[in-house]
């Protein structure tokens, strides 16, 4: 028995293992196929994505799964998709097979053919969906052309007039050599066919568009597969030579004329088409990057670097504008123009050196035959102007024209968020600098308050002032009575040539000067040099200080005492964009030095009062009695003997003494005013 319990667990356990491998190798299975295969829940939410579904539109599977299927179909069948699943759905339908276009990550879309088949519960309720997707966008467009080019052959084989068609039609014979041409042939390759060519002449002017695409000979290329297939097929295909950049889309249709096998080419231009497709592809790419880097400088080089490919001219550049009025090539009414106009402004011959300037190109340069410029920025806000230049006479189309429109627009947008995300950083940073000065000041005013002395508050104000502001020094100073400020505490920063203790008992002319009078007014001054002057007792420091910045400690006007910030130096820089917080940091200081100043005034004269009360009670009540004992002593003299008349002499000569002292005691307890 135990034995076979034992067996059985083993079996169950392998059985586990099986089925956990075997589901491993289903989804490797499975995102081996090059369709999607999808499954989705009641609310049409993605639950399973294969990799064909990034293969197919770009989007990655992680972010894809929950969101709803048809975020991604085109607005113009939205309705028609949803109608169709409401359906199906509501018709108790298992299945639905249907063709819409979903959307790329590129902003493009794919025509893509669904096959779903419908989940329902025990109860029939539909519980999701699962299926695939299939990609149809090149057979589907394939299958067109192929349908317009075999409606064109019939017209051929009508014998219609070349010339006359929209396109470009030649008819191969078996030998691959040519029965029929048309001049559109000849216009689009710019090189004749004449009757009795090899296709191998056309074959030689023909490249694959893009890499991997087929080409038109060889062993697998469009030809050799249609003959061997006896079916259409079709391939966009560039002419090499002699004019690069031109695109074609080719089919070859097999068919049979009397009992011969005809070979004929469909050539049909779709340079415009394909110069669209890479301008729509260079904004998606474009307008990406501008999402998702915050490299603003890399975005403009690529902006300009795919402006200038896209349009074939000779460059491209961001000439940046002086928002607050002034420029980088000058004023002028071409340039206002330029600035003024919504929409891209084309300047042609004869070539000013404002349209130079305007093209980023160096005197030196070859000419500028043609500018089109527009402006980056918006209305309230300009970063400066988009110019492509071109150095032969060019016309430009209005798709190019709103082509460079786009991407001055994603600029805009790109250099605006950037300029919006550096002043949510700076006022970020504003804001942090000051809730340090916040702290520093609820501190302070709390170490000001508990301080024993006025001196041991002063001293905490300076270094706390000092270390927020980073400056070189900082000191506190009080005139005298001559008007001069003369420093009574500092701190210094470790590392300059001069120690705190050096610096007291310097003194700062002040006089009658505006300096003065600004901080005589309660206002912020700020000084290119900070003349420290010393004395015999306490000579100045070799330590110059090159920029000051002096802000009044007052609250009342008992107290007029200044708070110095200076550096040593003129590189470094005093904290002119803090003054509003030092200000505030100065005002609870010297508030909190005056509640101090107070508090000691306060004990003091609590200290004199006392004094006051002794020597009064003293005066009127300890001197009157000894005085009134000494008298009735020296009245009892009278009556005694010579002894007890001496002992009781110099016992009224000893209360006179301890009278006397009393009375210094009193004249010593007397307070005098305290100064201020």
């Amino acid at each position: 028995m135990t034995s076979g319990s034992g067996d059985a667990r083993h079996v169950g356990a392998g059985s586990r293992v099986g089925e956990h491998v075997g589901d491993v190798e289903a989804a490797v299975l499975l995102d081996t196929l090059s369709e999607v295969v999808f499954r989705t829940d009641a609310e049409g939410r993605w639950t399973y994505l294969n990799r064909a579904w990034t293969r197919l539109t770009g989007f990655e599977i992680g972010p894809s799964l929950g969101a709803r299927f048809l975020d991604y179909v085109h607005p113009d069948e939205l309705e028609y998709t949803v109608t169709l699943f409401m359906g199906v759905v509501a018709g108790g339908a298992n299945h639905c097979h249907h063709e819409t276009r979903y959307r790329t990550s590129d902003g493009s879309y794919r025509r893509v053919q669904i096959r779903a088949n419908v989940i329902r519960d025990g109860a029939g309720e539909v519980i999701g969906n699962t299926g695939t997707i299939l990609d149809v966008t090149d057979s589907r467009r394939g299958s067109e052309t192929i349908g317009e080019h075999a409606a064109l052959l019939e017209l051929v084989s009508a014998d219609a007039p070349g010339g006359e068609l929209p396109v470009g039609v030649v008819v191969y014979d078996a030998d691959l050599r040519l029965r029929r041409g048309s001049p559109v042939v000849d216009r689009l390759a710019e090189a004749p066919q004449r009757i009795g060519d090899p296709l191998a002449q056309l074959m030689e002017l023909l490249a694959p568009a893009v890499p991997g695409q087929r080409a038109l000979g060889g062993e697998w290329g469009l030809v050799a597969v249609a003959k061997r297939t006896n079916h259409a097929q079709v391939s966009d295909l560039d002419i090499a030579d002699p004019r690069p950049g031109r695109s074609l889309r080719v089919s070859v249709i097999p068919y049979l004329r009397d009992g011969e096998e005809m070979l004929a080419l469909v050539l049909a231009d779709i340079t415009d088409l394909r110069r669209a497709e890479h301008r729509q592809a260079g904004l998606a790419r474009l307008g990406h990057r501008a999402i998702s880097s915050s490299d603003t400088a890399a975005l403009v080089s690529e902006a300009a670097a795919m402006v200038a490919s896209t349009l074939s001219v000779a460059g491209c550049e961001l000439i940046h504008v002086d928002p607050r009025g002034g420029d980088a090539v000058g004023t002028s009414p071409l340039l206002d123009r330029v600035l003024a106009d919504d929409q891209p402004v084309v300047i042609d011959s004869p070539v000013t050196e404002l349209a130079r300037s305007l093209a980023g190109s160096p005197p030196d340069s070859p000419d500028v035959a043609t500018v089109l410029a527009t402006r980056v920025g918006g209305a309230g806000l300009l970063f400066g102007v988009l110019a492509a230049h071109s150095t032969t006479p060019r016309c430009f189309t209005d798709d190019e024209v709103q082509f460079v429109q786009a991407v001055a627009d994603i600029l805009t947008a790109a250099l605006e968020r950037d300029r919006t995300d550096h002043e949510l950083r700076r006022l970020y940073r504003r804001a942090e600098h000051g809730r340090a000065w916040l702290a520093a000041s609820a501190h302070t005013i709390t170490q000001v308050l508990a301080a024993a002395e006025p001196r041991d508050a002063l001293d905490l104000v300076a270094a706390t002032a000092r270390t927020m502001a980073g400056t070189d020094i900082g000191v506190v100073a009080v005139p005298d009575e001559h008007g001069n400020l003369v420093i009574t505490t500092a701190d210094v920063a470790p590392g300059l040539p001069a120690a705190p203790d050096s610096l007291l008992g310097l003194t700062l002319a002040q006089g009658v000067t505006p300096v003065a009078e600004q901080l005589t007014a309660g206002g912020t001054v700020v000084l290119g040099s900070l003349d420290l002057r010393g004395s015999r007792i306490s000579p100045a420091p070799d330590m110059p200080i090159a920029t000051a910045l002096i802000l009044p400690l007052r609250i009342t006007q008992r107290s007029s005492a200044v708070l110095i910030l200076g550096n040593h130096t003129d590189t470094a820089h005093l904290p002119l964009h803090d003054v509003e917080l030092i200000e505030a940091f100065t005002h609870d200081a010297a508030l909190a030095v005056e509640l101090v100043q107070t508090q000691h005034d306060r004990a003091r004269l609590a200290v004199y009062q006392d004094r006051d009360r002794i020597a009064r009670d003293l005066h009127d009540q300890v001197i009157q009695r000894l005085f009134a004992i000494g008298l009735h002593l020296q009245s009892l003299t009278r009556a005694a003997g010579d002894i007890a008349a001496a002992r009781l002499t110099s016992a009224i000569n000893a209360l006179n003494h301890t009278i006397d002292d009393i009375r210094h005691t009193i004249f010593d307890l007397h307070p005098t005013q305290p100064g201020p």
